[in-house]
C-alpha cells in the first residue's frame, strides 16, 4: 500500500472527477476551482472507443495527457507523445498485439461501426418505398450528435506505458479507485482533441489529501468533505 501510495502521489492522481454527458466547460471547472478545499480543478478529455487486433475490436480509453501531469501515465520504455499522431499505449496492448514502439494503431468509436453496417445495407434500403426510406433516415447517425473525443486517424506509438488509474489489468497497480472495463489506455496530445472548448471530465485534487495515505480513514474523509 505505501508502494501504491507513493505511485499516486508520483503520476498525480486525481481525488474527484467529475463528467457530464453534455460536456463540461471552463465555467464548469471555475465553479469546481472555487468549492472549498480544492487545490487543483482541471478539464481534461477522454472517450471510450475500440480498436482491432486480428480483426476482433478491443475495448479502449483514450486520453488526452493533460499540462498539468495529473494521472501521468509511468512510461516504461519511450517517451510520451509529443505530436497529434502519436500515441502511447499499455503494455498490455503491446503484449496482446504483438506490435511494438514505432508500430502505427487506429480506433474506431460505436458510431464507427454502425456506419458501416450502415453502408452496407445501402443496397437493401434503396429499393424500399419513400415512406420506409424517411422511417430510415430517422434512425441515421447525425454528425452533429457524435461523441467523438479524437480524431481519427493513424497514430504512431512513442510509448509503452502502464496507466496508474486502470486497476484490472495484469500490469497496473494494485488501486483503490473504481476499476475501468476497458482492456487498454492510450495517451495522446491535446492536439488530437476535436473541440477543445468543452471537456468531458474535470479532475480534482484535494487540499491536503496527497499528505495522507491513500488507504487511511483521513484520505477518505478529506476526500468526502470536498464532495
Amino acid at each position: 500500500r505505501e508502494s501504491a501510495d507513493e505511485l499516486f502521489d508520483a503520476q498525480k492522481l486525481f481525488d474527484i472527477s467529475v463528467q457530464s454527458t453534455l460536456g463540461l466547460t471552463s465555467a464548469d471547472i471555475d465553479a469546481l476551482a472555487s468549492v472549498d478545499g480544492v487545490e487543483l480543478a482541471e478539464g481534461a478529455w477522454q472517450e471510450s472507443a475500440y480498436t482491432r487486433i486480428d480483426g476482433a475490436r478491443h475495448t479502449v480509453d483514450i486520453k488526452a495527457l493533460v499540462p498539468s501531469g495529473t494521472n501521468d501515465p509511468y512510461v516504461l520504455e519511450g517517451t510520451l507523445p509529443k505530436r497529434a499522431n502519436e500515441v502511447a499505449v499499455t503494455q498490455q496492448y503491446l503484449k496482446d498485439s504483438g506490435k511494438s514502439i514505432g508500430d502505427t494503431v487506429t480506433f474506431e468509436g460505436a458510431e464507427d461501426e454502425e456506419k458501416s453496417t450502415s453502408a452496407g445495407t445501402d443496397s437493401a434500403t434503396d429499393s424500399t418505398d419513400s415512406t420506409a426510406s424517411v422511417d430510415d433516415e430517422s434512425f441515421s447517425l447525425d454528425e452533429e450528435e457524435s461523441t467523438e473525443v479524437f480524431d481519427r486517424r493513424t497514430y504512431t506509438i512513442t510509448a509503452s506505458v502502464i496507466d496508474p488509474t486502470n486497476i484490472t489489468q495484469p500490469d497496473g497497480p494494485v488501486a483503490f479507485r473504481a476499476s475501468t472495463s476497458a482492456d487498454y489506455s492510450f495517451y495522446v496530445t491535446e492536439d488530437a482533441v476535436l473541440d477543445t472548448s468543452v471537456f468531458a471530465i474535470a479532475y480534482l485534487r484535494v487540499e491536503g489529501a496527497h499528505d495522507t495515505s491513500s488507504y487511511s480513514d483521513e484520505y477518505t474523509a478529506a476526500v468526502d468533505e470536498v464532495k
